[in-house]
């Protein structure tokens, strides 16, 4: 089957969907994935599972009821379930529709490992046609035969997975730098050509006209008729170059654009940050914790733990919760319907004179927003952008302590890795919930588990026995960070650094 999709943010593109096939949708924030998978849903029968939905009607029918039995969810109304619950709702809904294609759009957001490797497993057993947007590089590298990569405006169709086109994609862009240098050669040599026919044609108009040449002679006819077979070799070695370049131009390969951003304190505060003593709310009870100035925690569970929970009581200083007066908290939810949706960028950042607003808006376009983006609505970003302006927000507030809500949910992977480095030297203190593993090994300086509805804190180990592997992991790392996703030697660093992990976890 084939359909031809256009949008303001892509070229148009006549795209190939064969039956069975599992494409993969990439792309910067923005770029346009989740329009295409809309496009697609107008035009081909189809079902959809959308990013983040706050209402969802559930039909209990037996297929529903047989599919929310697979992922262990129980019949619950949609809005009491937990971010990671909604996500395997929507899921669960989908595949018991008995479409034959599926559209799923960033569905391993909000879930744990356990539920992503059984998503995995589902669709590989699957004959359903899938087409999903995933910034998850490893659900990709899992499921995937077919890439759909939007970059620049351009949608470029790529067999294979996700590694697979990464190490395409840089081949191509290093041929055409290549043969872009080698065609700015031939140009020069050209215009150098031309530049020298043009001044000799010169010196033979001026020579035409000098009076020291006897008319007898006939010597200004001579430099004329030169002048002018000049002249001509000019027009048509241009015209030659001309056409050749209207045929076979290379153009400059088109750069990334870079993200960058920064988070600082406000101020130092003191030592204890938050404690929980014998705290209790819904499926939390009698948790225990204490957070020091400037630990990075991370909170671990399955979905439905109560990891979201824990957050925002202690955002909102729940009782049972202490939270030092001196804490300047920001909070990124999971949600990316809680900004004001009706608002432009203009209007949801607060500043006085025109020289407050350039600093935002420089900050925005560090974050990858262009000039376009300053009076759009924020209910018109995509969801990545939605966290982007959340971030922003938390630059220019200076907050010191962040919790943090599944925080690379939506972001395009440049992000990911600016936040991932970020967070690393940020001096504050962070207290996040996250499912992305990599993320969470370069983030968290400490980890405890909700099971079974309290706290469980690690258990101690030597700790020189620790230091020793994760000096280890951090070597691992290092070399990890320098190999291609696509060759063996990253598999094997891969499968190195997840054991040092394990082993390291255990110890805890």
């Amino acid at each position: 089957m084939q359909i031809t999709v256009k949008n303001q943010l892509f070229s148009s593109a006549t795209l190939t969907i064969e039956t069975g096939a599992i494409i993969g949708i990439t792309g910067r924030n923005g770029a346009g994935k989740s329009t295409l998978l809309h496009l697609i849903h107008e035009q081909v029968a189809s079902t959809l599972v959308a990013q983040d939905s706050e209402k969802l009607a559930v039909d209990f029918t037996t297929n529903v009821s047989a599919a929310l039995s697979n992922w262990q969810l129980p019949k619950r109304s949609y809005d009491t379930l937990s971010g990671g619950e909604r996500v395997k709702m929507r899921l669960a809904q989908a595949f018991a529709s008995q479409q034959s294609l599926l559209l799923l759009d960033e569905p391993t957001n909000h879930l744990d490992s356990a539920s992503v490797a059984q998503l995995i497993a589902q669709i590989k057993a699957s004959k359903q046609t899938f087409i999903i947007v995933s910034h998850d590089r490893y659900f990709l590298d899992s499921v995937v035969d077919t890439i759909w990569a939007i970059d620049h405006s351009t949608i470029t169709t790529v067999d294979g997975d996700y590694s697979h086109y990464t190490a395409w994609r840089e081949n191509q862009r290093a041929l055409q730098a290549q043969h872009y240098a080698t065609q700015q050669k031939q140009i020069a040599r050209v215009e150098q050509q031309l530049s020298e026919l043009d001044d000799w044609s010169a010196n033979m108009h001026k020579e035409s006209t000098a009076k020291h040449h006897p008319k007898a002679m006939g010597a200004k006819e001579y430099y004329r008729a030169i002048a002018k077979r000049a002249d001509k070799q000019v027009k048509s070695k241009r015209k030659k170059l001309e056409r050749y370049l209207a045929v076979n131009r290379v153009e400059a390969v088109k750069k990334d654009t870079p993200i960058h951003f920064a988070l600082n304190t406000a101020k130092p505060i003191g030592k204890r940050i938050v404690a929980l003593e014998d705290f209790s709310l819904d499926c939390l009870q009698h948790c225990h914790l204490v957070v020091t100035r400037g630990e990075k925690l991370h909170i671990k569970g399955a979905n439905g733990a109560g990891k979201s929970t824990l957050l925002r009581a202690i955002y909102q200083h729940a009782p049972g919760i202490f939270v030092s007066e001196a804490a300047s908290i920001g909070y990124l939810s999971q949600s990316v319907y809680d900004l004001p949706l009706d608002l432009t960028l203009a209007h949801y950042f607060n500043y006085d004179n025109s020289e407050q607003e350039g600093l935002i808006r420089t900050q925005l376009a560090l974050l990858g927003f262009t000039t376009n983006h300053w009076h759009t609505m924020i209910g018109d970003l995509s969801m990545g952008e939605r966290i982007k302006v959340k971030i922003a927000a938390f630059i220019f507030e200076e907050r010191d302590v962040l919790l943090l809500d599944e925080p690379t949910n939506h972001l395009d992977l440049p992000s990911c890795e600016q936040l991932e480095a970020t967070l690393a030297n940020y001096e504050g203190t962070i207290i996040f919930v996250s499912h992305d593993r990599y993320f969470s090994e370069k983030i968290a300086t400490r980890q405890v588990t909700i099971e079974q509805g309290t706290i469980h804190l690690p258990k101690t180990a030597p700790t020189d026995d620790i230091l020793a592997l994760e000096t280890e992991r951090q070597a691992v790392l290092g070399k990890l960070s320098f190999a291609k996703p696509s060759s063996d030697e990253y598999h094997k660093l891969d499968e190195q650094f997840t054991n040092l992990t394990t082993r390291i976890n255990a110890l805890k």
